[in-house]
């Protein structure tokens, strides 16, 4: 069963960040594709803000899974 991630949605990573937060915030899900993809395939890219420190980043659906509790 596919996990489904929504926007404005916080996860919890296993390894903290730098600034020592283990907390991100979903901030776009597959903005940057110029096709739509269903939210959770392995092709979306999502982006994440750092709750504690606001750094942004972009990862796969896929690499997600792999990181979080």
């Amino acid at each position: 069963m596919k996990k489904e991630f929504k926007l404005n949605t916080n996860i919890k990573f296993k390894k903290s960040h730098v600034c020592g937060s283990e907390v991100w915030e979903i901030k776009k899900i597959g903005e940057d594709s110029k096709i739509k993809i269903y939210p959770y395939s392995n092709l979306s890219d999502y982006e994440l803000q750092c709750v504690k420190c606001k750094r942004n980043i972009q990862m796969k659906y896929q690499e997600i899974l792999k990181k979080i509790k």
